[in-house]
């Protein structure tokens, strides 16, 4: 198609078309004739397709109102009248992104394939979904998505998946001082409330509320859509078009009001285990511009980066000298109408608060009579473009939300797309006032400020749990006989509905690819191996946009199980310390100017099949402009061989940083830590893993906090020991970009030394069956499984049986009737298995559930149910978008694991081969996993899970 100003195409006109320089291609903007719908199209050679409606969503309440839309309109629509839709995409998809979000005023729905067809199919069951939803009619979508009344063990409690979701995120001490400062920030807006939804205000929310909003907020006058890469134009606008020609247009009378800036104090508590004493949270916020500002908004990007990007940042070191904190972030908190600057104070006492003000001030005063050295501000803005420079995958999705930050608000929509010459315009403000201007503005004057205060507690949780408890005894309370017997009726008509299987003919509704369209050949990595100078060098080739990325691995193996925890959190000090040659304040300056990010860490890996041994190693990662390979080469060949670790005040700043870290980590992804535990006594490999990230490390890092001289002098005792690792003959290098770099400058700083082994061995001491307390209100459960524990080799079938136990049995049993927000199962090459839930209420269930696997696959196979759509989704995940990066780290896990591309052609001809014998051939290792498989549970549900040991940080 030809898009000129003035042409109609299926009811759209356009109304303006720009180049898109970045995306490489043009701009369209078009706005529907009949209803008055927004539409923008990245008119763009890119394979992946992209779709996505938009709708301004502005709440009222904290029912979560939105949030229930955003998951319920997916269940069912009248073209597809599944209970499911979304699922049975996930299932039969070759989508490269399918997910639905919920902003603060704005809900969201998004797709993209890099196949047509798919990509058609996949945009006509969401239209479907958002313009003819089976909620109108299905208040059973509400009950299961929304919440529910029921009666458990005589005793009544609300249950439903977004309910549950939220009583994990309001766990999250982050989130509610979010929300807190959203409620003092803005008053006179809908940025006051909750739009995920509150767990106490959840419960209120009744059906009809529910369907009125719904029918208010969801139509086309309403709506935003989005298109981006090379579409199949004349379906897309003709699919569109056959949905929006239905509706006549209404007048769209609500929006975000600007907030007048007011002055606000606000105080709650959150929950913590263990002595809350010191670490409670102060936070001060304040609105500073709007979303049309993007170079104001940027110059603070910068400011935020200069002030508390590090304990060495001018701000974060004040207060860590004051002895009244143990850490600072400042932030720019996007995603509204107006932004607001947020500072955020850790581990410290509610009484401190005004000590703490007057500190921030003084620095800033300080730093407005000294000026801000441009050096640091030529670093921060390097490190700001760099990161702006690397766009995520999928490309199309980030440029959607782009796009909606500003069109949201009535403004153009390319407003951020391309922030060039916004850079420009900054790098001019270097010889200007403009940023001591902009940090007086932020921080000087109190007036409109905010200031929040969390409070710690180690009751809290018990009294959250209590509340909520109360709210459903008083709404079953209020109920009369006759609302009662009408509940039981409800429910039982509920769980009827849960049970009942969707129609063969409904489920056929649905669109899916065949067979003929998934490839047989898997996606190729490019991996060169080369040696320099006594080094391994690995180079994989991409388009990386004149960046390289390179990583540099180190073994580990002459190091204890006990020793790579330690090494773990060693990892966490590079570049955080001085080095015999810089303080750690001009090492990160010169890291921002230099390099677009750095990180170290400790990985494990072993090679396909090998459970007795595996290779810990000491990485390194870098990113750096082509122009500035050699300077970056330099800069972390510094780091890694002439970090200092003399200051043992800085390394206890840093261990008190990280143990808090861990504790909101484990609440907000509890699934992680308890995978670690069910596999630490699978193999040598997860036994290291656990060492390096489960509960040992953990352990490493709270005995530093308690008893810091003890564990210092252990460390020291690693640090002496990794000068082995750092040497050519035990070095491999990693490369990701357009052309081999010559990374001789870094090879040559390191001398030649003894060749450590190859692999070791570990054992792990985890029982089999572990869990760990955390103050949420939700919980995570893992059980875990060795292919070579049941004495099976991997089959791709395998892999298959795992997508439909995901997608089939573990979605339905345990968020579909248990209402956890998530559940899965995984298996790959390394044989490795395991089933999970995610913000689950009843862990022990879903460990019960888990038992039932095997019975569900040999059911499914002796069903004769359609396999092909599940074989299709099962390869698709094989090949997802991947930065290079990622491909590049992609690259080297598999060469390291010893998988070769013949390999993955094989088991990618097993998962297209699939039938039901292969699935039957699963059941038996489910079994082996139902009896004997391992055991790991985080969270708040730990004590109602039999025969685990509970494991102390």
């Amino acid at each position: 198609m030809e898009f000129k100003v003035g042409t109609v195409f299926h009811g759209f006109t356009v109304d303006r078309v720009r180049e898109d320089r970045k995306a490489g291609g043009e701009f369209i903007e078009m706005t529907h004739g009949k209803t008055g719908a927004k539409l923008c199209y990245s008119a763009n050679s890119e394979e992946n397709k992209h779709f996505s409606v938009a709708f301004k969503t502005t709440p009222q309440n904290s029912t979560g109102v939105f949030h229930i839309l955003e998951h319920s309109v997916l269940c069912g629509s009248e073209k597809f009248p599944v209970k499911e839709p979304f699922v049975e995409l996930m299932k039969s998809s070759m989508n490269t992104f399918l997910n639905a979000m919920t902003f603060p005023d704005k809900t969201m729905y998004p797709v993209s394939s890099r196949n047509t067809r798919d990509f058609l199919n996949l945009t006509e069951v969401y239209l479907d979904a958002v313009f003819a939803p089976a909620i109108l009619t299905n208040k059973n979508i509400f009950l299961q998505e929304g919440r529910r009344l029921e009666i458990a063990d005589g005793e009544p409690l609300f249950n439903g998946v977004v309910l549950n979701e939220m009583r994990g995120v309001m766990s999250e001490p982050d989130r509610k001082l979010d929300e807190m400062i959203g409620a003092l920030l803005f008053p006179d807006n809908c940025y006051r409330f909750n739009a995920g939804g509150a767990p106490t205000e959840i419960p209120s929310l009744t059906y009809e509320e529910f369907v009125s909003t719904y029918r208010r907020f969801y139509h086309p006058s309403n709506s935003y859509f989005y298109l981006d890469g090379s579409i199949p134009e004349e379906e897309t606008f003709s699919l569109i078009e056959s949905y929006l020609e239905k509706f006549s247009p209404i007048e769209v009378t609500w929006d975000v009001d600007y907030q007048t800036p007011v002055s606000a104090v606000g105080k709650d508590v959150y929950a913590v285990d263990g002595d809350p004493a010191g670490r409670d949270l102060f936070a001060i916020a304040k609105i500073f511009t709007d979303y049309s500002t993007p170079e104001k908004t940027l110059a603070a990007y910068v400011l935020c980066d200069y002030l508390a990007s590090s304990n060495e940042s001018p701000l974060t070191r004040a207060v860590l000298e004051s002895g009244l904190a143990e850490n600072v972030t400042v932030s720019v908190e996007e995603c509204f109408k107006q932004l607001y600057l947020l500072t955020v104070v850790r581990n410290t006492n509610e009484a401190d608060s005004d000590k703490i003000k007057q500190v921030i001030e003084d620095t800033v005063a300080r730093i407005l009579k000294e000026g801000i050295p441009k050096d640091d501000l030529v670093a921060s803005l390097n490190k700001a473009e760099f990161s702006f420079r690397q766009m995520r995958e999928p490309k199309a999705l980030y440029r959607n939300f782009r796009v909606l930050d500003s069109l949201l608000y009535g403004g153009d929509p390319m407003l951020t797309l391309d922030v060039d010459p916004v850079f420009k315009k900054l790098r001019d403000g270097l010889e200007t006032d403009l940023y001591e201007m902009l940090l007086e503005e932020l921080f000087a004057d109190p007036s409109g400020r905010a200031e929040a205060h969390l409070i710690a507690s180690d009751k809290c949780a018990e009294e959250t749990a209590r509340i909520e408890k109360q709210i459903a005894r008083d709404a079953y309370g209020k109920l009369t006989d006759a609302e009662k017997r009408e509940l039981e009726r409800e429910l039982e008509d509920f769980r009827k509905w849960q049970n009942t299987p969707d129609r063969p003919e409904d489920v056929a509704a649905i669109p899916h690819l065949s067979l003929s369209e998934v490839s047989a050949e898997p996606y190729r990595y490019s991996t060169d191996v080369s040696e320099n100078d006594g080094a391994t060098v690995l180079y994989h080739r991409a388009p990386t946009n004149g960046i390289v990325y390179f990583t540099f691995y180190a073994p580990l193996t002459q190091l204890s199980r006990e020793e790579l925890s330690i090494a773990s959190f060693i990892s966490s000090l590079y570049g955080q310390l001085p080095t015999s040659k810089r303080d750690a304040v001009s090492l990160q300056r010169e890291i921002k100017t230099y390099l677009g990010d750095f990180s170290a860490s400790v990985s494990v890996d072993s090679k396909l099949g090998a459970t007795d041994i595996c290779t810990p190693r000491l990485v390194f990662s870098t990113s750096t402009l082509e122009e500035n390979l050699g300077h970056a080469e330099s800069i972390v060949s510094e780091i890694m061989n002439e970090t200092l670790f003399t200051d043992s005040g800085k390394i206890f700043e840093i261990a008190k940083q990280t143990d808090e870290a861990n504790r909101q980590r484990n609440i907000a992804s509890g699934h992680v830590l308890a995978l670690s535990e069910a596999k630490a006594s699978l193999s040598s490999e997860c036994a290291a893993g656990e060492a390096v990230a489960g509960v040992s490390y953990q352990r490493f890092v709270r005995s530093l906090c308690t008893d810091f001289d003890s564990g210092y002098e252990k460390l020291l005792s690693v640090v002496g020991k990794l000068g082995a690792s750092l040497s050519k003959e035990n070095m491999i290098v990693s490369a990701t970009a357009e052309e081999k770099p010559d990374l001789s400058i870094f090879i040559s700083s390191f001398a030649l030394g003894e060749k450590l082994p190859e692999s070791a061995s570990y054992e792990c001491d985890i029982p089999a069956r572990s869990a760990v307390k955390t103050p949420s209100q939700v919980s995570y459960a893992v059980s875990a499984d060795s292919l070579d524990r049941c004495g099976t080799e991997y089959n791709g079938a395998f892999k298959v049986a795992a997508n439909i136990l995901e997608l089939d049995y573990l979605w339905n049993m345990i968020r579909v009737r248990g209402g956890a927000y998530g559940a899965g199962f995984s298996i790959g090459m390394s044989g490795y298995m395991f089933a999970y839930s995610y913000r689950d209420p009843s862990p022990a269930s879903s460990i019960e559930v888990y038992k039932g696997c095997a019975d569900h696959i040999e059911k499914f196979a002796d069903s004769g149910e359609d396999i092909v759509k599940y074989i299709i989704s099962t390869v698709s995940e094989g090949d997802p978008l991947q930065t290079p990066r990622a491909e590049g780290a992609t690259a080297d896990a598999l060469w390291f694991a010893g998988i070769s591309h013949d390999a993955r052609r094989k088991v990618r001809g097993e998962m297209l081969s699939t039938d039901a014998a292969g699935l039957r051939s699963f059941a038996s290792v489910l079994r082996h996993m139902a009896e004997r498989g391992t055991v790991g549970v985080v969270g708040a549900g730990v004590d109602d899970c039999p025969d685990v040991e509970v494991l102390e940080i």
